[in-house]
């Protein structure tokens, strides 16, 4: 029964990190795509090409939703 439950549980490993990853970059893209819209609503010139988007806040949202989304609940 022991070799049985290690089995069903390694088998399982990989879908649920596929799942984990999914979710992940799901969540990320959605956040990276509302901080977009934000900044196309409040940076003037973006349109255009005159002004500068700010980049680096959307490295900080994808890395903090990444993180976050790859903490197990027990971990939080």
């Amino acid at each position: 029964m022991q070799v049985f439950s290690g089995l069903l549980i390694g088998a399982m490993l990989p879908y649920w990190f596929s799942a984990m990853t999914m979710k992940s970059v799901g969540k990320a893209a959605l956040a990276m795509v509302e901080e977009v819209r934000r900044q196309f609503a409040t940076i003037s010139g973006l349109m255009e090409g005159t002004a500068r988007p700010d980049y680096r806040r959307c490295v900080e949202i994808s890395t903090a939703v990444s993180h976050a989304c790859f903490a197990v609940n027990g971990a939080r």
